[in-house]
C-alpha cells in the first residue's frame, strides 16, 4: 500500500512549492538511497505539474518535490495519485498507486484596464498619445516580447494605428499611438481589443 501526504494544501498558486511524503506499508524500496524521478509518476494531475525531485528517507518512505509551470486550470482535481513503478519495489507485481489527493484551482476573472496618458484624446495631438494597459488576474506570457501585431484598435478613427507596444511588466504595457492627421468630423471613442 502507498500513502501520499502533501506538506500543505495543494493549491494552483502554490503547487510548485509542494512536496509529498510517500509511505509504503507491507512493501519496501529495493534501494531507497538511489531513487530516480523516472520511477515515479503522476496520475490525473493538472497540466504543467511534474515531479522535480525524489529523495529516499528510509526503506519504506520517500519525499517527492513537485514542480509547476503555472499553466492555468479552473477545475478541481480530486483524484490525483502518485504512481511507483514495480521495478524499484521489493515484492509488488504491479505498479503501486497512492491514495487520492486533491488539488484546488483558482478561477480567475481577468480584467484589462486601459487608461490614456491624457484625459482628452484630441485630433491634433492624437499621434503623440499613448495608452497604459493593466491586467488584473491575468499576465502576459512574456511581456518583453509583445509586439504591436498582438493588439488591435477597435472603433478608432480613420488614420489611427498602433505605432508600438512596450511591455512594462508581466501585467502592464504601453501602447503608443500613431495618427496620420486624417480630419475627424466627430469624436470617436477608442477601444482596444486583445485584452
Amino acid at each position: 500500500m502507498l500513502v501520499a501526504n502533501p506538506d500543505s494544501i495543494m493549491h494552483e498558486y502554490t503547487l510548485g512549492r509542494r512536496s509529498l511524503r510517500l509511505g509504503l506499508t507491507d512493501e519496501k524500496f529495493l534501494d531507497y538511497t538511489n531513487l530516480s524521478i523516472s520511477s515515479f509518476y503522476l496520475v490525473n494531475a493538472p497540466t504543467g505539474l511534474t515531479i522535480e525531485s525524489v529523495a529516499g528517507i528510509n526503506p519504506d518512505s520517500a519525499v517527492i518535490g513537485l514542480a509547476y509551470n503555472g499553466a492555468d486550470f479552473d477545475d478541481l482535481f480530486n483524484n490525483m495519485k502518485i504512481g511507483i513503478v514495480k521495478n524499484i519495489l521489493l515484492q509488488s507485481k504491479s505498479d503501486l498507486l497512492s491514495n487520492s489527493l486533491t488539488v484546488y484551482s483558482r478561477v480567475e476573472n481577468p480584467v484589462c484596464t486601459i487608461v490614456p496618458d491624457s484625459a482628452v484624446l484630441h485630433e491634433l495631438t492624437l499621434g503623440r498619445r499613448y495608452l497604459n494597459l493593466s491586467l488584473t488576474e491575468e499576465r502576459f506570457i512574456n511581456y518583453q516580447t509583445i509586439q504591436s501585431v498582438n493588439f488591435q484598435l477597435l472603433n478608432g478613427p480613420a488614420g489611427l494605428t498602433i505605432e508600438s507596444v512596450s511591455g512594462l511588466s508581466p501585467t502592464q504595457a504601453r501602447i503608443n499611438l500613431d495618427f496620420n492627421g486624417t480630419d475627424l468630423m466627430c469624436l470617436i471613442r477608442i477601444f482596444l481589443s486583445n485584452c
